[in-house]
């Protein structure tokens, strides 16, 4: 298992196996806020939903088997998913139904090297989080991780909610991710040493892991031929045509 290459395929076996070599080598898992009270080695498996819901369920459940504990952060205005919609809410429990946490994944909509006060990062995020207390009442943590996060929220640290990006996740702590279906560092495995790295941060994207292919265009091309298969369903079920049809006989 420990010679598994960056270039195979990523999906449900792949994950598997990187669980289980973590555990393997000793590192348990830890839900972000807790880790400084947890025993090392540790890892904190960080999942932000960014293109759909569909791919949450799988790996919530495929992580409680191994005895993995995750936490899955949520937008509440996406392009791809809606949060309030009855998956939307059916998925936040069954994540919690199997041990893991929720945060919120914020997107600020600025661009990388964008400049935003503080007082208006907050304002944003607490208006996120009010949202979140409504619809989901005492079930989202004050957890934040930004999408596609701007220089202004990196290594900062926030009083009102605890950042994935805030100074000891860039210093204590070493980061791993899967954004786009590269690794830059190589495989998550080489970095699996509990003497050299008793502390570390993964961010898996779950839609990035549920469908087949090693680089990032192919996965997108079995997303979106899976989103459209869903919108056709949709739209048929809400009789709406989608070819010509001949006009109804008149009465």
């Amino acid at each position: 298992m420990s010679g598994i290459l960056a270039g195979e395929p990523f999906g449900r076996q792949r994950l598997d196996q990187m669980y289980r070599v973590a555990s393997e080598r000793g590192y348990r898992s830890a839900i972000f806020g807790e880790e400084d009270t947890s025993v090392t080695p540790w890892i904190l498996w960080r999942h932000d939903v960014d293109l759909e819901l569909a791919a949450v369920r799988p790996m919530a459940e495929l992580e409680a088997g191994l005895g993995v504990r995750s936490t899955y952060f949520f937008m509440t205005a996406s392009w791809f998913y809606n949060l309030l919609s009855q998956e939307g809410r059916s998925t936040v429990r069954h994540v919690l139904d199997h041990g893991h946490a929720v945060g919120l994944h914020c997107d600020l909509a600025i661009a990388r090297d964008g400049s935003l006060a503080d007082a208006d990062i907050v304002r944003r995020v607490e208006r996120d989080f009010d949202l979140l207390e409504t619809a989901y009442p005492r079930m989202f943590q004050r957890l934040v991780s930004f999408h596609n996060p701007a220089d202004a929220v990196l290594q900062r640290e926030f009083e009102s909610f605890y950042s994935t990006y805030q100074p000891k996740f860039f210093s204590d702590v070493k980061y791993l991710s899967d954004s786009n279906r590269v690794w830059r560092e190589g495989p998550p495995e080489q970095w699996f040493d509990p003497r050299r790295h008793p502390r570390i941060s993964i961010l898996l994207h779950p839609e990035l892991w549920a469908y087949p292919g090693a680089d990032m265009p192919e996965g997108m091309r079995g997303y979106l031929a899976e989103r459209e298969t869903k919108t056709r369903a949709m739209l048929e079920h809400d009789q709406i045509p989608l070819s010509p049809t001949a006009p109804a006989a008149e009465r």
